[in-house]
């Protein structure tokens, strides 16, 4: 499984709410309005193995020039041979240990 901040352009402005319901999720893609450019640039992926636990050690804290942060969310995105499938899963990073770059997740990841 392959965590991350969003991809897929056939669901581009795609918008859904965050298994909680007090957030959105605003899918990355390209539209125009009145002919004027609107893009939603895909992000960066975090890779961890499917079935980690709700703690994971990752690479990097940040994604996209941003430091990860309690309460975001990130998506779960099957891996098959290359080739990135809808979203399976959407966790909440609950808490960040920067020293040893663990991340815990509001669910293990399936």
């Amino acid at each position: 499984a392959t965590l991350e901040s969003g991809e897929l352009n056939r669901d581009g402005f795609k918008i859904s709410i965050a298994p909680d319901g007090d957030d959105l999720a605003i899918a990355p893609g390209h539209l125009y309005v009145s002919g004027t450019l609107c893009e939603l640039e895909s992000g960066t992926f975090l890779t961890v193995t499917a079935g980690a636990d709700k703690e994971i050690e990752v690479e990097t804290l940040t994604l996209d020039d941003r430091s990860l942060e309690p309460n975001q969310w990130l998506e779960v995105y099957a891996d098959i041979n290359g080739k990135l499938l809808n979203p399976t899963q959407r966790v909440r990073i609950e808490k960040i240990d920067s020293k040893q770059r663990k991340l815990t997740l509001s669910e293990a990841i399936a």
